[in-house]
């Protein structure tokens, strides 16, 4: 688990459930390490309910690591919902983490497609072309 917050508390729960063998707690991480963190990863679980744009979503998926994370306003807008397992509540949100982990071939397929949207949708160059068209689309705007 990567992310400033209740380390302590994380821990207990862990030994509570007997799973303290399998979770590692990093607490805060540097940003420019996070390519590590996800290599070593199994599943990424996104939990926030009022996150706008989950720009992290994307890093994982490019990682190539599934996706579980609760539904939004704006996350569909953003990643189709093939491409992550999107779930309302938490004990779907449980399921779903367990799902993915059983289903080798699930997830396999999921971060296939998800990798090829983040890269046609989201790399540079195909945000470069994006942001060219829009600046031609505003400026033939202003000429009328």
């Amino acid at each position: 688990i990567v992310g400033p917050g209740d380390i302590e508390k994380f821990s207990n729960m862990a030994q509570k459930m007997n799973l303290a063998d399998r979770i590692i707690l990093t607490g805060a991480f540097p940003a420019k390490e996070t390519q590590k963190i996800y290599g070593g990863s199994d599943v990424f679980v996104f939990t926030s309910k009022t996150e706008t744009q989950g720009l992290v979503i994307g890093e994982a998926m490019m990682a190539e690591i599934p996706v579980v994370a609760f539904e939004s306003q704006i996350q569909p807008e953003i990643y189709p919902k093939s491409m992550s397992l999107v779930v309302k509540n938490e004990s779907e949100f449980s399921f779903a983490v367990l799902d993915i982990l059983k289903n080798q071939e699930k997830r396999d397929k999921m971060v296939k497609m998800a990798k090829e949207f983040v890269l046609e949708n989201f790399s540079r160059e195909a945000m470069t072309k994006k942001q060219k068209a829009l600046f031609l689309k505003l400026h033939n705007k202003s000429k009328i």
